[in-house]
């Protein structure tokens, strides 16, 4: 068989990422979690957590809105990042 057709597909590079979205403000929030999988071509299913830490649920998200997220590799860098006030 031919090498080329025979490879696992590739993981998108930001599966696992923690994030926290730039949308909110001191009195709203923008959203928090992890993105957990590429479920269709630029839409991703997001792990959303609350403000204590607690899973809050679960969202499909398409990549152009993600464009003003900052990603964390860890979650403790993500958790820091939470506690300061991150994604501003």
């Amino acid at each position: 068989m031919d090498a080329r057709f025979n490879r696992a597909p590739r993981a998108n590079p930001i599966v696992g990422r923690y994030f926290i979205s730039a949308d909110g403000d001191e009195h709203t929030p923008g959203w928090s979690g992890q993105i957990l999988s590429e479920i269709s071509n630029g839409h991703f299913l997001v792990q959303l957590f609350a403000r204590n830490g607690e899973r809050s649920g679960q969202r499909s998200v398409h990549v152009a809105r993600m464009s003003s997220w900052q990603l964390y590799v860890t979650r403790e860098e993500w958790a820091e990042a939470r506690a300061s006030g991150g994604g501003k």
